[in-house]
């Protein structure tokens, strides 16, 4: 008997459970909740409903409904609802779980079941994408576009990338990771604006990043150029000519280029900017003698700012070993109470083409002779070029009141600009050097500037050039000489001082043609430039709309007389007064009264 008794609830439990679940399956219970997606820490509220009636084996007896959020069990309200139901009400004051599970309990005789379920989810709004990038792929033209997407809400998110061209609706171009995405190529449109955004959207709301409008191909990845070969120049020793080729990819672009480049002692790169990319070559001068140098070059479309190419593979090429500086040490300078004794020191610089000569002044080369240098301190004496020469001869004693003479002989050309430094050597230290520049002789220069058109007026015309390199000048440029003549040969002329690469002729005639050319001059002669042809203005800007102003106000001003004129009566009859016609008068019927 006491086996049999104590299998008894078992049974009953099992009975109830198997009667629940078939129960449950005709609507025997159901669990409602005010919104399965919630703000994280709101409120939640829920309801169970039991249909006794549904539910064979609840017929009779007091139904207790439970709650439980997972695993802890919460309170609710219970009552009798309509058509003998019985309905339990729950409100969580503030939901603080990402998400849970809420079932529904129902108690029978000390026996607990569960009836119903519902999964409740909180988070929040998804967050503003920010730090939105596209990138063109010119291997498929895919638009790859990455952003970042901030804090996460803890629901399920759907991140879309939506593009839309200026005549065109918006349309999904990608949806991916939270991060990235590609739009294939049939949906862009290449060489025209388009728009560009990150759409994110869950449960509780909406986000959108900020618009980025861009034409693609003004963010393509270009392939980098490849370095063809790399050699000296003649006469340049120290410049080097570079050819390259571009990518096939980007054959069809106008490409701005950069070359970079440095020697391996070098901390950082020097770079040059401004390369035109068809060009297919350059040139670069002001490398040291026998170095090794590393080049690198990378393109980019010359009409957009977007991403440069990687760097293209390095090649390596060594300047030529070519001349040095010549050294000569000179003899001590003497002064009121003896002299003092002077050394010899490894010094080896070189100044700038432009460095002031202060103490130096240069001396004319009298026949056969070469260039000499005087100076007022006994030292070190430096002197070269970019082919510079080598050897000297040493300087003829002279007495100790006349400032020592420096003569250099040896491997000196003509027209070239020798910059020279003396440094005056005591027993311990090195003092402040001072620099010339100097030719041994002079010629005209190899060639003129070319003339450029900055601006043009009625009477006056804005030129511009480039000076003399000074390979070329063969000579210190004294001054540039500006003829300009019309077509009646009048001409005339202006000295414009060498440091300005401007001039602005003046008092010219309006619609005039003239023809322009400079001349550069040195001591020993000067050389014309081509000649460049402009013609003066007929009006100036103002002039011109000064004009058009009159002219309109004039049009105006008719079109209001005709007006007037239509519209008045009086003022037509002013000037248009009706004249009687003596054919339809009345007064050839009249007849004379008896």
């Amino acid at each position: 008997m006491a086996r049999r008794g104590a299998g008894t609830p078992f049974l009953l439990r099992l009975s109830l459970l198997l009667l629940l679940q078939l129960g449950g399956t005709l609507g025997c219970a159901s669990v409602a909740v005010g919104s399965p997606v919630v703000s994280l820490g709101s409120a939640v509220t829920a309801s169970c409903t039991i249909r006794s009636e549904l539910c064979r084996g609840l017929e009779q007896g007091k139904v207790q409904i439970t709650w439980m959020l997972d695993n802890e069990p919460v309170a609710g309200s219970q009552h009798q609802g309509p058509g003998g139901t019985e309905v339990s009400n729950l409100i969580l004051p503030q939901f603080n779980r990402t998400q849970a599970k809420l079932w529904c309990w129902v108690e029978w005789n000390g026996t607990k079941q569960r009836v119903g379920m519902a999964e409740i989810r909180a988070g929040y709004p998804p967050v503003k994408p920010f730090n939105l990038s596209c990138i063109l792929n010119l291997s498929d033209y895919g638009l790859t576009c990455r952003w970042e997407q901030g804090a996460d809400s803890h629901l399920p998110t759907s991140v879309t990338l939506k593009c839309a061209g200026s005549r065109a609706p918006a349309v999904t171009g990608c949806t991916g990771p939270p991060s990235h995405c590609t739009v294939p190529r049939r949906l862009l449109q290449l060489y025209r604006q388009m728009e560009i955004w990150v759409s994110a959207a869950n449960a509780l709301g909406t986000a959108e990043s900020e618009h980025l409008c861009i034409d693609p191909m003004d963010v393509a990845k270009l392939d980098p150029p490849a370095l063809q070969s790399i050699q000296s120049i003649p006469f340049q020793t120290d410049c080097v000519a570079l050819a390259w080729e571009v990518a096939r990819s980007n054959a069809h672009m106008e490409l701005q280029c950069e070359l970079r480049y440095r020697a391996p002692e070098d901390p950082t790169w020097a770079l040059v900017t401004g390369i035109v990319g068809q060009a297919g070559t350059t040139q670069r001068c002001g490398f040291l003698f026998g170095t090794q140098y590393h080049f690198q070059m990378r393109c980019r479309r010359s009409s957009a700012r977007g991403y440069w190419s990687e760097w293209s593979l390095g090649r390596n090429y060594t300047t030529h070993e070519k001349g040095g500086w010549s050294v000569m040490e000179l003899p001590p300078a003497t002064a009121s109470g003896g002299s003092q004794k002077k050394r010899l020191a490894p010094l080896l610089t070189a100044p700038g083409p432009n460095a002031a000569p202060s103490p130096l002044r240069t001396l004319p080369p009298s026949s056969g002779s070469t260039p000499g240098v005087r100076h007022r301190a006994g030292g070190l004496a430096l002197w070269g070029r970019r082919r510079a020469a080598r050897g000297f001869r040493q300087p003829e004693p002279q007495s100790p009141s006349t400032p020592p003479l420096l003569s250099v002989a040896d491997g000196i050309e003509p027209f070239q600009q020798y910059n020279i430094s003396v440094y005056p050597l005591y027993k311990d230290a090195i003092g402040v050097p001072s620099h010339i520049a100097a030719y041994s002789k002079q010629k005209a220069p190899s060639y003129a500037p070319k003339l450029h058109l900055k601006s043009i007026s009625k009477s006056n015309a804005e030129l511009c050039w480039d000076p003399v390199p000074v390979e070329m000048q063969n000579g210190f440029i004294t001054s540039y000489t500006i003829f300009w003549a019309n077509s009646t040969a009048e001409v005339s002329s202006a000295t414009v001082n060498p440091s300005l690469s401007s001039f602005v002729i003046r008092e010219l005639k309006p619609s005039t043609l003239y023809k322009v050319h400079i001349m550069a001059s040195t001591a020993a002669g000067g050389t014309n430039g081509t000649s460049l042809t402009l013609v003066t203005m007929v009006l100036d800007d103002i002039e011109i709309q000064f004009l058009f102003l009159t002219l309109g106000l004039i049009f105006v001003l008719l079109i209001l007389l005709l007006i007037c004129f239509q519209k008045n009566g009086r003022v037509k009859q002013q000037f248009w007064p009706s004249i009687p016609d003596p054919a339809n008068s009345s007064l050839g019927n009249w007849v004379p009264a008896e």
